[in-house]
């Protein structure tokens, strides 16, 4: 009599995701590079971790006596390459950003001093200024990607759903041309030659940011502006 077969039992293989967009060594070498030449020696870089389409890490560089306050830099924006309105634009289609915090704010309480050992999870018992510009700098990262938009300065944002989790009016925010660099500082080159050009994001009230949309009040009101984050900074208008 003919053995009856074991049943097989057939297993669904996973299939992997798609994958994030993410420099690759020698882009992350040339980014680190430009920051380190603009805004001077690297604090502690805070790795994304979230595992979206595009992967953000943060670059933390403390204040010194050139700039006394914190710089926090995006690393891996520029990876994705932006599709400017007009085919024949000259404009540059990969970004970084930047934003200068006030010097109090110091992540050295909240992760372990060795600076490759820094993870993107926050004590929530820690003070809730450590979230605002984390969040708010992948936030506006991710955003030309899922929203297919180009971004250039100057320009606003409006997050009405982003929970910032922390005491300020400063909950609309000003792209502009990095500041306190020289002009040809704020552009880093990548190993196949592409540009990749650095932009402010600023926090600013909603006041500010309908007054900077009339074109006749901009300049004015911008130069009054503080682009360092200062959670209790009151508006200028």
């Amino acid at each position: 009599m003919r053995k009856k077969r074991p049943k097989v039992r057939k297993y669904k293989i996973p299939v992997k995701s798609k994958q994030e967009k993410v420099y690759s060594v020698a882009e992350m070498n040339a980014i680190e590079d430009h920051i380190t030449n603009t805004y001077g020696s690297i604090e502690g870089i805070i790795h994304d971790q979230n595992k979206s389409k595009l992967h953000i890490d943060l670059v933390l560089v403390a204040p010194d006596e050139i700039r006394p306050y914190w710089k926090i830099v995006t690393m891996g924006m520029g990876k994705y390459k932006m599709k400017p309105e007009d085919p024949f634009s000259n404009e540059i289609p990969r970004c970084e950003l930047v934003m200068a915090v006030e010097p109090a704010w110091d992540y050295r309480n909240l992760f372990p001093t060795d600076k490759h050992l820094i993870y993107s999870h926050p004590n929530k018992d820690k003070s809730v200024s450590y979230k605002y510009p984390i969040k708010v700098l992948r936030e506006i990262a991710i955003s030309p990607l899922e929203d297919n938009f180009f971004l250039k300065a100057p320009c606003t944002f409006d997050f009405q759903e982003l929970e910032l989790d922390v005491k300020t009016d400063l909950n609309d925010f000003l792209i502009l041309n990095a500041q306190d660099v020289k002009p040809d500082e704020n552009i880093a080159i990548l190993p196949n030659g592409d540009p990749v050009v650095f932009y402010q994001v600023v926090p600013i009230t909603t006041a500010e940011r309908l007054t900077l949309m009339e074109p006749d009040h901009f300049e004015e009101t911008v130069t009054k502006i503080n682009y360092i984050f200062w959670p209790g900074r009151k508006s200028v208008v």
